[in-house]
């Protein structure tokens, strides 16, 4: 959702960050998409160069603990409902990836500054010398200005920018160093933080009849909810084929498909699906790997997608357009809106919601098996 405010002050700050109070800037969240800003000199026209967006895991033990009374009735998590647990655990979540976001931010600069980050704010050279954060040159600001003009108001002037423009490249350069910096003293393993992370609460899912692979008494159970037409569940799909050949023999993997639409486009699919289960369970990874691996500017086609892996035509179709596939369909939709599921793709691993993505999808697997 694109967050592009009328107003003069707001603009201007949008577009101007404060290099030379640099660490106020990261303290206040640099990384996760805070940029402080200070006001254009007023002759300066106004504009925004930012085009900024909003969108759309260790493990630990917690206990339930109390939540609130009520008539003299106390009540813990474990008095909600599943989709309530799920929400509560969702804003613990939140808050965990907001402080952890912070911790890492505090320890670049303890690394660079020495570990006194009580005066932290007297080190801004420092800092920013550290990171090898250099002022744009002349040709950059001009490069950057001609491949800006879209974004700038009408009539706006180099000479009257080029200032703004110079401060707008200067904090873009530092937010990139400090992200480098943070991943090197990740990956090097000198970081490491500390925050316990919240537990998801235990997800009882009814996987019956779900498609299944790998050994029923596996150490780890992964469920992974998705939808076909959902970008994220494409993105993520490679990571899951590689995860799953990795650890194969090693884990249990079930597929649970939620149509995010089920009467539109993403439901057939999901239909589909089902129908080609009812052929075989080889059938069905046939058919899911087929719809994640298209790569065609119209939308996938279910009975096309049949006919390529040997499906019978007129089977497929009786089966696609019946009540049966629809009512399965609803079925699953409704024991994931029961638990909790609103969006996808969702992991479960060992009855618990996990947060994955394709970079760490194989690291958090690997750490259940080690437990």
């Amino acid at each position: 959702m694109n967050q592009n405010s009328n107003s003069h002050e707001t603009r201007n700050q949008n577009l101007i960050p404060v290099v030379g109070g640099i660490l106020g800037g990261i303290i206040a969240g640099i990384l996760i998409g805070a940029v402080f800003f200070k006001k254009a000199p007023s002759s300066a026209p106004n504009m925004n160069l930012s085009g900024a967006t909003t969108g759309s895991c260790g493990i630990s033990e917690e206990s339930p603990g109390a939540l609130f009374s009520l008539k003299g009735k106390t009540y813990t998590k474990e008095s909600l409902s599943a989709e309530m647990q799920n929400a509560f655990f969702e804003a613990d979540n939140e808050a965990y990836q907001k402080k952890s976001q912070l911790i890492g931010q505090f320890a670049v600069m303890a690394e660079v500054i020495g570990g006194d980050l009580k005066h932290a704010e007297e080190n801004n050279g420092k800092l920013a010398a550290a990171l090898h954060v250099k002022d744009p040159s002349d040709a950059e600001i001009k490069k950057f200005f001609e491949e800006n003009k879209l974004k700038m108001p009408p009539h706006a002037k180099y000479e009257e920018i080029k200032p703004q423009i110079s401060q707008h490249m200067k904090g873009q350069a530092f937010q990139s160093a400090f992200q480098n910096k943070l991943n090197e003293i990740k990956n090097n393993g000198i970081f490491k933080v500390l925050l316990p992370s919240p537990v998801s609460p235990v997800v009882n899912l009814d996987t019956s009849g779900q498609p299944t692979l790998g050994p029923s008494a596996a150490k780890v159970t992964i469920v992974e909810v998705s939808d076909y037409l959902c970008s994220h569940c494409k993105n993520v799909f490679p990571a899951v084929k590689e995860m799953l050949k990795e650890f194969e023999g090693k884990v249990k993997f079930i597929q649970m498909n939620f149509a995010l639409n089920p009467e539109g486009p993403s439901g057939r699919l999901t239909q589909g699906a089902y129908c080609a289960k009812k052929e075989s369970e080889a059938k069905f990874w046939e058919y899911h790997h087929k719809v994640f691996e298209y790569t065609g500017k119209d939308e996938p086609d279910a009975l096309k997608i049949a006919a390529t892996i040997g499906l019978n035509a007129t089977t497929f179709k009786t089966c696609i357009d019946s009540e049966e596939a629809k009512a399965a369909i609803r079925k699953t939709n409704e024991i994931l809106h029961q638990a909790g599921v609103h969006g996808t793709p969702t992991f479960y691993i060992n009855s618990r919601k996990v947060s994955v993505h394709p970079g760490n999808l194989k690291q958090v697997v690997s750490e259940h098996l080690a437990l």
